[in-house]
């Protein structure tokens, strides 16, 4: 039901940009340097999110890497690995995810 909803979302499904990919490329770049954490406000909550069968965070493992080294230099980061994939919002545990996600917003 929910792919049959975003197929049928006239804002889903766009090609996306070059721009777009190059700026998650670039961002991706910076946040995978340890170099980068020495200048990043220690007193800023990071809060990482993926699914624990999600390909892009390398099923957890990749996500769990960049967390490690974060809380290594000494952020405040948190990470939650839920059952499914990266379609988070779309899974049987949205709420789940969504309460977590207004809680840190709210700094619960």
């Amino acid at each position: 039901n929910e792919v049959d909803v975003c197929v049928n979302d006239e804002d889903c499904g766009f090609p996306s940009s070059v721009s777009l990919f190059m700026d998650m490329l670039t961002g991706l770049d910076h946040i995978r340097k340890k170099r980068n954490y020495k200048t990043a406000p220690k007193n800023k909550p990071v809060l990482f999110v993926s699914g624990k069968a999600c390909p892009v965070g390398g099923m957890g493992k990749g996500t769990t890497k960049v967390f490690k080294a974060m809380k290594k230099a000494g952020i405040d980061a948190e990470i939650v690995l839920y059952e499914g994939r990266h379609e988070l919002l779309h899974e049987p545990i949205r709420y789940e995810v969504m309460a977590k996600l207004y809680d840190f917003i709210l700094g619960a």
